[in-house]
């Protein structure tokens, strides 16, 4: 691996922890949306039929805290990833000038095909 990337690596290591809080949060914000479907399923095959009030208000309750709750995990999820991206330029910042400031932007264009 070339000494900018194990530089970037060591740089980013403290930051891990925001990482992957902010990949669970979009995830579990993903994984949310197939609630929807499932709900649409059971409310058109077992609850309309049946005619069942109740159940018809808990699949409504469900589709909208599906709804609700993707939002705000997947918007959780890019607030975490946002406050790891502005630590890691702060600490890139504070770092010693070994490594010019330029070094890291052409490491970034280098590996993302620029």
């Amino acid at each position: 691996m070339p000494s900018e990337l194990q530089w970037l690596s060591r740089q980013i290591r403290p930051l891990l922890h925001w990482q992957l809080a902010s990949f669970l949060c979009i995830t579990a914000g993903s994984l949310l949306a197939l609630l929807t479907p499932l709900v649409l399923k059971w409310l058109i095959d077992q609850i309309i039929p049946q005619r069942k009030l109740g159940l018809l208000l808990l699949a409504v309750g469900l589709i909208f805290l599906g709804y609700q709750g993707r939002t705000a995990l997947t918007s959780l999820g890019s607030y975490l990833m946002l406050t790891a991206a502005q630590k890691a330029h702060a600490h890139v910042e504070d770092e010693p000038t070994w490594m010019p400031r330029y070094a890291l932007s052409r490491i970034l264009r280098r590996h993302a095909g620029r």
